[in-house]
C-alpha cells in the first residue's frame, strides 16, 4: 500500500510538471476540463466528447414496458448502482407499474447477482451484442451513484432512439435538455414517477428517443466531433 500510494504521488508530481509543456489538451467533458484548470493548465483546453458510429435505428421500439441496464459489471459503480436499483428502487417499481420487467445484462455478473430473483426481475449477464440488445428493449436506467467522465452506454442507448433514465451522476458530462432528450431522477420516488411519465405516455417516450437520437447526431458521432477536433487545431494553429 505504501509502495502504490508512493508511485500514484510520483505520477501525479510528473503530470502536474507536464500539463502546460503541451500546445494543447482535449478533455472528454467539462467537468474534466475545469479540473485541468484548477490543476494550473495554462495552456488552451478544449472539451470535446468520444464518439460512436450511428447505427440505423431499430425497426421496432423493443419490447414493450422493458427497462434495462448494460454495462460492464466488474466495475464497482455499476455493482453499486444496480443494487441499490433491485434494494431501493425496484420494490416500488413494482408496485406501481407491476407490469414492468427489468433487465440487467454486462460482462462478469457477480455470482450474487445472478442469483437475483426477484418477480420482474431477469439478469441476462453478458450479451454476443450489445447494440441487439439495446435495440429489443424500451427504456434505459442507469441508476449511477458515483463516477465520472461519460457514460458511453447512454450514448449507444440514446443513439438508438431509446428514453433515458439516468441519476445526475449518470448523466454528467453529456449535453442534454432534461425532460426532452433525458430524464434524471435521484431518488426512489423520482425514478417511479420519471418511469410512470414514460409508461403512461407512449408517445412521449417515443418523443424523447427520437430527440435523443438527435442529439448523438448533432454532438456525438464521429462526424460532427471531427469538426469540432479540426477546429480546435486550427485555433493551436493560429
Amino acid at each position: 500500500r505504501w509502495y502504490l500510494k508512493h508511485l500514484a504521488l510520483a505520477l501525479r508530481s510528473y503530470e502536474l510538471e507536464k500539463i502546460n509543456e503541451f500546445d494543447g489538451i482535449v478533455c472528454i467533458s467539462d467537468d474534466d476540463a475545469k479540473s485541468f484548470r484548477q490543476l494550473g493548465c495554462r495552456r488552451k483546453i478544449g472539451s470535446i466528447p468520444f464518439g460512436i458510429d450511428l447505427k440505423p435505428l431499430p425497426e421496432t421500439q423493443g419490447e414493450p414496458n422493458s427497462l434495462f441496464h448494460i454495462g460492464s459489471m466488474d466495475w464497482r459503480p455499476n455493482q453499486e448502482s444496480i443494487q441499490w436499483f433491485l434494494d431501493k428502487v425496484w420494490p416500488s417499481v413494482h408496485k406501481e407499474l407491476p407490469q414492468l420487467r427489468f433487465y440487467a445484462a454486462g460482462r462478469k455478473m457477480p455470482e450474487e447477482m445472478s442469483r437475483t430473483q426477484r418477480e420482474g426481475v431477469v439478469i441476462v449477464g453478458e450479451v454476443p451484442d450489445a447494440a441487439e440488445f439495446i435495440a429489443s428493449k424500451q427504456i434505459n436506467i442507469v441508476p449511477l451513484l458515483s463516477g465520472s467522465g461519460i457514460r458511453i452506454k447512454i450514448i449507444e442507448a440514446m443513439s438508438l432512439g431509446k428514453a433515458v433514465i439516468a441519476t445526475t451522476i449518470g448523466a454528467s458530462g453529456i449535453t442534454y435538455t432534461e425532460g426532452r432528450d433525458l430524464l434524471i431522477a435521484d431518488t426512489p420516488d423520482e425514478f417511479v414517477a420519471q418511469l410512470k411519465r414514460l409508461v403512461d405516455n407512449p408517445q412521449y417516450c417515443t418523443a424523447v428517443g427520437n430527440n435523443a437520437r438527435k442529439l448523438v447526431e448533432n454532438e456525438y458521432s464521429q462526424q460532427a466531433l471531427a469538426k469540432k477536433l479540426t477546429a480546435f487545431y486550427e485555433t493551436l494553429l493560429q
